[in-house]
């Protein structure tokens, strides 16, 4: 259909009911009041975006009858892992502490990058997250701030039953957090 279609090509979609569990797994972890465990280097690139964001946009651009290809990811300015755990503790109003840990030590503590943390991106993988969404933001792409985004996800969190997909043992958490204090 050249001509008559417009391709979303999407980052990391999150938001309430999120059921992969990628995105909720930090907000959960943060929420312990605990050391939160941070996989790699602090400056790690992060993009996500709000699933209310990436819907509002999709309904404008078929309504305007765009056509290509748009990379339609977010947040408007670049944040890091770090950032990304300090809106996960602030949006949680958790006392936790973000702890960097690099990515060797948890790997030695037995953690599982995507497995058991996911979003834990390694400099080969820093392309996944660093997509140019100018041509989607010049067409009326708007992303929420990540806080808001946090805030109402944790609140669904706390009324879903949902069976969570991915876990990190906290004992597995700590002993990995031990572990790196000992370097």
């Amino acid at each position: 259909m050249p001509g008559r279609t417009v391709s979303v090509r999407a980052g990391f979609i999150v938001g309430p009911h999120d059921n992969t569990d990628r995105f909720s797994s930090w907000i959960e972890r943060a929420a312990r009041n605990e050391r939160l465990l941070v996989p790699g280097a602090a400056d790690a690139p992060f993009q996500l975006i709000d699933v209310r964001d990436i819907a509002a946009w999709i309904v404008a651009a078929a309504e305007a009858r765009r056509q290509g290809a748009y990379n339609v990811t977010g947040p408007r300015d670049p944040v890091t892992v770090l950032d990304v755990a300090r809106a996960c503790i602030a949006g949680t109003e958790s006392r936790a502490v973000p702890v960097v840990v690099p990515s060797d030590a948890v790997r030695a503590a037995g953690i599982a990058a995507w497995e058991q943390l996911p979003f834990w991106f390694e400099p080969e993988l820093y392309g996944l997250v660093e997509m140019d969404c100018t041509r989607a933001r010049t067409t009326g792409l708007r992303t929420r701030p990540l806080i808001e985004t946090v805030r109402d996800t944790y609140a669904w969190l706390r009324t879903t039953d949902h069976e969570r997909k991915i876990i990190l043992p906290p004992e597995l958490e700590r002993a990995a957090l031990q572990a790196a204090a000992l370097l």
